[in-house]
Parts: C-alpha cells; structure tokens; sequence
C-alpha cells in the first residue's frame, strides 16, 4: 500500500507539493509538482552537467534519445511547448513561438498559425513562419533517416517530397509570420506534434550533414559541439521569451563512466548528474527522494521487451507470447532500474500519458508461472529464443540473466547475446536477429497515446531506419483500429486509445511492459531548485542556487 509522504523544504525556499508514488521496491515517495525559487540565486556563471551518454547528432531532427529532446528543449523554439512545471500541468500544450492555437479549416484539415514577431537566432536573425516551413520539407528529405516522418507523413504531397520528386510539400506554405499546412486526413493532435524537438525554427540551408549544428533561437545555443566529450550551451543573446535561462552557459562533461557520475556530483565537481540505475538504491538511502540531492517524477515512457512478430517462433503465436508476459518477473526487471522506474506495469501507455487507464492484466507482483505453462503448451516450437541486451553493461545483463531463467520454466530456452548502445541497422528490419530485445525505453516525444500505440504497433510505422514498430506487428485489424483513435479528439480520442492499450496487451501481447519510467536527476548541495518535467526531464533553464 501507498503511503503519503511529506515534503521537506530546502533551506531558503518555499515548500512544494508533493504527490506519492510508489519505487520498484515498495517505498513511496513524493513528485515534485511545483518547484519555487524563493530566497535562492540564478546560477553564476556555468551550470555542470555530468552523463555517462553521448549525443549521436545536433540535428533536432535526426534523433529521438530523452538526453537529446532535453538538450533540443534547452536551445529550440518551437510553435509550440509543454510548460516547465511537474506533473499534469506539464503535458498542457501552450503557445511558443505561435502567438496561439492555430486556426482550423471546417474540415479539421487546414491549420493555420500565426507567428510572433519577437524570436530571434543567436546569430541575430528573425525567426518567421519560413523556418518551419523548412524544418517540416527538411525532416521528409531526410526520410527515412529521422524518426519525426510519421509526425508529418500526412501532410499534403509529403510523399513526393519522400520519394524525391519534388523538394517541398504543397501542403506547407510560408508567408512572413504566416505558416499553413493542408492535412491529407484530419490530425487532432497534430498542433501537439509539432511541439516535439523535431520541429524546431532552424536556419534556411541548414544541412543533412554529420556534425552540423544549427543556430538556435531558444533560450541557449550550442556553443561548443563534442558529442562524445563535452557539448557547451550559452545563452541566446537575442532571446525574448518567457522561459528561464538561469544560467550564463550549461556545460556537458559526457562518456563519464557509470561509477563516476554519482561521485562528481557528490564531491561538487558537477551540479547536475544522471548517475546509473545500480547507483540509486544507495543515493536514495542517503538523501531521499524529491528532498533535496535525489529527484524522480514519471516520465511519458515505457520500458519493455520487445516480442519479434516476424520471426518463427513468435509469428502467428500469440497465446505463447502471452505466456511470456506471465512468465516474466516484472518487480525483478523494474528493481534493476532503481529510481528509473516508476514501480510496475503490464501495458504500454505511460501512467503520465494522458488516456492510461490501469486495466490489471498481467501480474505486477511476480510471474504466474501455472498459467503461463498452460499458455505455452504445445505453442513453444523450436524451444529456443534469441535475446539481445539493449548495452552491454551490468544491469542490461542482469535483465537478460531474469528472461532466461523465467522462461526456462515455460521451456524456451534464451540465448543471450550482447548488444550495443548503437543499435545496427539490421534491428529496423523485420530480418531482425533477435526473438526478444531488451528494446530502448520508448514513448516520450509529446503527451499524446498516439506516440506510444501507433508509432509502436501500426503496420504503417514500420520503417527501414528509425524504426519504433520493435516487435514488427502488422495486423490489419489493429491497423484499422489505431487508424481510427487518431481522426478522434478529446474525451473520445483517450477512451479509445485506453481500449486499445489493453486490447493490445491482453489479446496481441506484441511486447512485455514491465515499468514506466520516471525522469531523474542527482544535484550537487549547492543546488536549491529543480524542476521535473514528464516530457522533457529536467528543465536546465530553472535551476537555480542556494544563496550563500
């Protein structure tokens, strides 16, 4: 059971509220739902964040990693944005560079938008409805290398711009502070795509090119560009907006080692840190959650083992993997985690994302082994499955080691190969070479089911490059039904997506959901506010100090 913690207030500011939630481990604790500075200071000079990551591109269009979407956050303007608060309040979409929501045609097909006039690059120059003109025909150029094209495929004559036949859509025009875009099907939701990182303003020209970085018009731009050392952002000196910029420049040491993070941070060689899962059960013990060194609140994403569709032994085999989703021990997977994860699941929405409903399929508790072997009985055919570790580092092993001793008990036995932190290409094609993979956390680009169900389960998301469809599921029956959920809007749009979500993890079980993640962050002392965010993590923008 649940129980209600209560906040502690840091010295020199005022408390916030707090909502319980439970760790893989059964703890409680508190979200941080509205941080506030009080009687603290704006960082002075560089704001130090430490990762064990490294950004693959500065292109906000060529990569969909949470790291990078805060990173794009933290330099992007967009039309639109979620605000910098915690909790539901953070998933409300809000105008940006967009004076307003936009205008919709009588057939739901046509927005329009009008621009302010007051955004600016770093390098001086007005941002006008062009930019994105440019960043929506760039993303379908670059087609199918970036994982926004099934944000805009849709738009009116993006497939001859796909397909190379002509350089921009006649779906998108651009005129001064003016942008239209023509929908070839109504979108509800599509005003709340373009609120992801993808669609950020950049500069007319700017190229499909390794190691090009754009001009920003957010709050910071990208000063210095070492993806796999040190990335360095300053502020935009031309920006006028309403978001914090606290500091003066926010500087990435990245490629840390696991043990090192937590230690940095802890000796104050670094503010901000996001130590690895192994680290947290200590950190914890320590200070806590969401008090004042360790913070968690739940992400838009979900981590899961990706069941291949298309390979024997899953093909055509639902009942078997079924009785792998009964068979796996959830709280085990979700422990390694530590304060990532968000306790247990057994669907694929996000508790955080807007229409999860808890539909209490699966056992959250441990596996249901007697009714997973009569799941699998006759159903196991080569009795043998190939798993692949999402890294290679210790807690991806241990999850590995957890599948295949849970199978063994329903007669599959797993061989587990060792995978990488750069998936090869062979992985977004239905040739994939694994039966189970220990798939990347998915689902966080914007609050909407959408980004989860479609992108995950729909024939029509499956790509040859950034690829999401991990399990290659391609049923036309739930292509029709996810079909449906997108034209709806409003209350009716979430109920069916709710639906959907159990249906698809009741009857196609295409994946094992074994927790929803949370967004976390380890600060050094000297740090007196932070704001968690369910779509971005951590707002760089609003940290703040203590005074001295």
């Amino acid at each position: 059971m649940m129980r209600r913690v209560r906040s502690r207030v840091l010295p020199g500011r005022r408390a916030v509220r707090c909502t319980p939630v439970a760790l893989a481990a059964g703890t409680a604790f508190a979200v941080l739902s509205v941080p506030s500075p009080g009687a603290v200071s704006p960082p002075t000079g560089t704001l130090r964040i430490v990762g064990t990551f490294a950004f693959r591109s500065a292109d906000p269009a060529a990569d969909s990693n949470p790291f990078t979407a805060m990173l794009h956050h933290t330099t992007c303007a967009k039309l639109f944005t979620y605000p910098e608060r915690g909790g539901r309040a953070g998933t409300r979409l809000v105008p940006e560079v967009a004076r307003a929501l936009p205008r919709r045609s009588r057939d739901g097909r046509t927005y329009t938008f009008t621009l302010s006039r007051d955004f600016r690059f770093h390098t001086g120059e007005r941002v006008t409805a062009a930019h994105f003109a440019y960043a929506i025909n760039r993303i379908l150029r670059l087609s199918p290398a970036s994982p926004a094209l099934p944000y805009v495929e849709d738009v009116v004559g993006a497939r001859a711009v796909v397909e190379g036949r002509r350089p921009t859509a006649v779906g998108v025009r651009a005129r001064g502070n003016v942008l239209s875009i023509r929908l070839a099907r109504r979108l509800p939701d599509f005003p709340a795509r373009l609120a992801a990182h993808y669609f950020c303003a950049v500069p007319l020209g700017f190229p499909a090119a390794p190691g090009a970085v754009p001009a920003s018009a957010g709050p910071y731009y990208i000063a210095e560009w070492q993806p796999a050392a040190r990335v360095v952002l300053r502020r935009n000196p031309f920006y006028r907006g309403s978001r914090l910029r606290r500091a003066t420049q926010i500087a990435y040491a990245l490629g840390v080692s696991l043990d090192a993070v937590a230690l940095q941070v802890e000796r104050g060689e670094a503010d901000v840190g996001f130590p690895a899962p192994a680290s947290h059960p200590e950190i914890v013990r320590r200070y806590g959650v969401n008090r004042e060194r360790f913070f968690a609140a739940p992400s838009l994403r979900t981590a899961t083992l990706a069941l291949n569709t298309a390979r024997p032994l899953f093909r055509n085999n639902a009942r078997l993997r079924r009785a792998v989703n009964f068979a796996v021990d959830r709280p085990a997977l979700a422990r390694l985690f530590g304060g990532i994860a968000r306790g247990t699941t057994d669907q694929y929405l996000s508790h955080a994302m807007p229409g999860f409903r808890d539909a209490r399929i699966y056992p959250l508790h441990g596996p249901d082994v007697r009714r997973a072997r009569r799941l699998a009985a006759g159903r196991t055919r080569s009795g043998t499955a190939v798993m692949y570790t999402a890294n290679p580092t210790d807690t991806a092993r241990s999850r590995a080691q957890i599948v295949q001793r849970d199978l063994a008990r329903i007669g599959i036995e797993v061989e587990v190969r060792i995978g990488s932190f750069v998936p090869p290409a062979s992985f977004f094609t239905p040739e994939a070479p694994y039966d189970i993979w220990d798939a990347p956390i998915t689902g966080g680009e914007y609050p909407d089911p959408f980004v989860t169900l479609n992108r995950q389960f729909s024939g029509s998301s499956l790509r040859s490059r950034a690829n999401a469809n991990f399990s290659f599921m391609n049923v036309p029956r739930y292509n029709r039904a996810l079909a449906r959920a997108a034209r709806l809007s409003g209350a009716a749009r979430l109920r069916a997506y709710a639906r959907l979500d159990a249906q698809l993890a009741r009857e196609a079980a295409p994946l094992v959901a074994y927790t929803t993640a949370n967004n976390v962050a380890f600060v050094a002392r000297t740090i007196g506010c932070v704001t968690m965010t369910p779509v971005y993590g951590v707002s760089l923008g609003s940290v703040c100090r203590r005074r001295r």
